[in-house]
């Protein structure tokens, strides 16, 4: 995909918040999903229009998470582009109709755990905005990252 280095205009900025909507509204509703983050560029208001909307979802049993497939009607999405295995991150690229592209990556709790992982540690220093975090994980994250 060519980058054109344009911010992301209205339409797609809005397009995002819904999408965020949507998954916190799901998030709230499953009761496995423990923690939400929005990371990467859009984290980082540095979006352009072709860059894609970063999803971490922290879970209890995120296997049986990524063993179904109705969590992704959430994202009003129409079909899945990719998979990818990131170790304790497995990433699930889903496309809009509109080609708008959402990587949710699914993970257990503890890859927030203290002391951070080194690729926990990249992706949270890149830009990672906490939307959704009852028990805290995220949070205890961020503070151990801000002591270093």
């Amino acid at each position: 995909m060519k980058r054109d280095g344009l911010p992301a205009d209205d339409a797609r900025i809005i397009e995002a918040q819904d999408v965020v909507r949507s998954a916190l509204a799901w998030a709230k509703s499953e009761l496995t999903v423990r923690a939400v983050a929005l990371v990467g560029s859009w984290a980082r208001s540095a979006a352009r229009r072709d860059s894609d909307l970063d999803l971490v979802v922290l879970c209890e049993g995120s296997s049986d998470m990524l063993g179904r497939t109705d969590w992704y009607n959430a994202f009003g999405i129409g079909e899945v582009v990719s998979q990818r295995d990131f170790g304790s991150i497995q990433e699930r690229r889903l496309r809009l109709a509109s080609g708008f592209e959402i990587e949710v990556g699914i993970g257990p709790t503890s890859w927030a755990d203290v002391p951070v992982d080194p690729g926990t540690a990249q992706v949270a220093l890149d830009g990672l905005k906490v939307l959704y975090d009852p028990d805290g994980h995220l949070a205890c994250l961020l503070d151990a990252l801000s002591d270093q």
